[in-house]
């Protein structure tokens, strides 16, 4: 009688398609064998009979793979396409306006990934090619105020090496995420010099976090005003972002309106 348990090595590229899917610019074979912790030799191969397959293929300058032409038609439907190019507009214009660092970060796969990031003086958002993953304990702590309790314990269960070692206890964690949930969004303030960091999450028609919308500005000081409109336009632009998911066919963004 067959067995019941999957195949490895198609769980394995159906992981590593999943993964490459998400980095539409592409990302190296280095990136994934750390990301899926798996030998370089095995990751060869899954590349290799993925690209003659047509699911994905390889780009030089660096060395990476993308989805091919079968890969694309798994690959994401339009309203998330268009999610994300709105989100881009989005972070562009608060980047600019706020003159801070702003990045996207999208669950996958018990992680959750920077895929788009914009600076003051970019001219469009940048997909990020590589594997970027936000801090679980620092800019991570958004994800897990927000997602389902199945969703936190498998990420703090990929992650509880990074908890061991540092002055998190689950008594201080719990008690953390509570907050953010309570304030709506994870706010890093430094009365010093630092980084003054915001994170408020894409709440999808399901309930789920969908993304998180990060901020990030160093400086030696910042005035309380100051940190209010920044909380007020990040929150604006998360809202935004939110009615985009819930309503279909969504309504085109200004890139001139201003928080």
């Amino acid at each position: 009688m067959p067995g019941t348990e999957p195949v490895q090595s198609v769980v394995k590229a159906m992981n590593l398609l999943e993964i490459i899917g998400t980095f539409p610019l592409g990302i190296t074979p280095y990136e994934l064998c750390r990301m899926m912790q798996m030998k370089k030799s095995t990751v060869h191969n899954l590349l290799r009979t993925m690209t003659q397959q047509g699911f994905i293929e390889r780009l030089t300058g660096p060395v990476r793979f993308r989805l091919g032409a079968v890969g694309l038609r798994l690959d994401r439907p339009h309203s998330e396409c268009l999610f994300l190019q709105k989100a881009g507009e989005q972070i562009i214009r608060l980047s600019r306006q706020l003159d801070s660092d702003v990045f996207l970060g999208e669950p996958v796969g018990g992680m959750v990934l920077m895929i788009l990031a914009a600076r003051p003086n970019m001219q469009r958002p940048l997909e990020l090619p590589y594997a970027s993953e936000i801090k679980p304990y620092g800019t991570g702590l958004a994800y897990q105020a927000f997602c389902s309790d199945e969703e936190r314990r498998v990420y703090q269960a990929r992650n509880v090496q990074l908890l061991n070692g540092t002055t998190w206890t689950q008594r201080r964690l719990a008690w953390a995420l509570s907050a953010i949930k309570k304030r709506g969004a994870l706010v890093i303030r430094r009365n010093g010099c630092g980084h003054y960091r915001i994170a408020v999450p894409i709440i999808d028609p399901r309930g789920r976090v969908h993304a998180v919308l990060c901020l990030s500005r160093y400086r030696q000081s910042m005035p309380i005003a100051v940190q209010n409109n920044y909380m007020k336009c990040m929150f604006q632009s998360a809202k935004e972002l939110i009615r985009i998911l819930h309503t279909h066919p969504p309504i085109p963004i200004p890139m001139s309106c201003q928080c």
